[in-house]
């Protein structure tokens, strides 16, 4: 792995972040330095597994004014809340609204932010959109960068450190935007140690770094690891029918057969927010059947909101086909359902 995708990018993220949901984080100001200017913080409210930053970010832009919209069109606010709540779309809102930024970080946590809301799926796609986009076109290609010119040290793919070099480096372009000053500390160092590589982490994100910041690097490349050792099982597995099935083409698996009845019974009792709710370490087979399951509820909002958190998980594109195949081979023989078979499902995520 000497290139990252935006995947990868997110799984070690997902830990270095630690968010343990879509809501607004508390500002990554510490307490001493609330409500004054400078100090070297810059930040304003984040929400996402990124924590897409709608001070400083043009994708969590988009996405925050998308949500407040989506908001008055569900009713979860009023307009004269959204065109308030719109301003606080600012560096520092600590230090711009020092005696109101605390009541609208409240005010989104229990209307469009709030995990329970009818609109969560709904805001949950909308972060996914945004927060791919954002890893696509900023994180992962200066990363990538980073990691064409810097391949010996930690470095190399096979340092038994390499993994926690390279969440360092996504750790500190998502947080600083570049890795101009991560490089500028390795300069003309032909053999850099993890130590190195963490003094260049530091140098990059500057006065921002907290106490605890580099035990959640760590925890983004065990994320990255654990990713890369799923993926390896999954490549390495071989297909089995199911004793006593022949394998003809065009036809569907007893084991097909059986998962299909499941993902029936199981569509029966999803609704938008359970088919939203899907960790993103689950394997490749949770995935499918999740997202088999909301093929099959035959529900437009289901069918987006399991098939977004599918693709969100590290099993991703290879589920949601398997999903496609099993429901496009068995559920028109399935009488039972008096159903039409379902359409190829594509990713909303990529759709949009």
């Amino acid at each position: 792995m000497s290139q990252i995708t935006s995947d990868q990018a997110l799984a070690v993220l997902t830990g270095s972040e630690g968010a343990p949901n879509n809501t607004v984080q508390q500002l990554a100001v510490p307490d001493k330095y609330l409500g004054q200017a400078g100090h070297g913080y810059a930040s304003g409210f984040a929400f996402g597994k990124v924590q897409l930053d709608i001070g400083n970010n043009a994708e969590a832009q988009s996405a925050y004014k998308e949500i407040l919209a989506l908001g008055v069109s569900s009713g979860q606010l009023t307009q004269a809340q959204s065109d308030d709540l719109d301003k606080y779309a600012v560096k520092r809102p600590d230090v711009a609204f020092p005696d109101s930024y605390k009541q609208a970080r409240d005010t989104l946590n229990s209307t469009v932010f709030n995990p329970d809301s009818p609109i969560a799926s709904q805001v949950n796609s909308i972060i996914a959109t945004h927060q791919k986009n954002d890893l696509e076109n900023r994180t992962v290609k200066k990363v990538n960068d980073f990691l064409q010119d810097h391949t010996t040290g930690v470095f190399d793919p096979t340092s038994k450190d390499y993994s926690t070099a390279v969440a360092a480096v996504v750790s500190a372009v998502n947080r600083s935007g570049s890795a101009d000053r991560f490089s500028a500390a390795l300069d003309g160092n032909k053999a850099p140690t993890l130590d190195d590589a963490k003094a260049a982490w530091k140098q990059q994100i500057g006065s921002g770094v907290q106490s605890n910041d580099w035990a959640l690097v760590e925890k983004g490349a065990k994320n990255l690891d654990a990713q890369a050792s799923q993926q390896t099982k999954a490549a390495d597995a071989p297909a089995q029918p199911a004793p006593g099935a022949a394998a003809q083409p065009g036809t569907a698996q007893q084991g097909d057969v059986q998962a299909v009845q499941n993902g029936n019974n199981n569509a029966s009792t999803l609704t938008a927010e359970t088919a939203a709710a899907l960790p993103v370490n689950a394997s490749r087979k949770e995935t499918t059947d999740h997202m088999l399951a909301a093929i099959l509820s035959y529900d437009p909002a289901i069918m987006h909101a399991g098939i977004t958190a599918g693709l969100n998980t590290h099993a991703s594109q290879q589920a949601l086909q398997q999903a496609n195949d099993m429901a496009a081979q068995v559920a028109p023989a399935n009488p039972a359902q008096n159903q039409p078979a379902p359409q190829q499902v594509q990713s909303p995520v990529v759709r949009r």
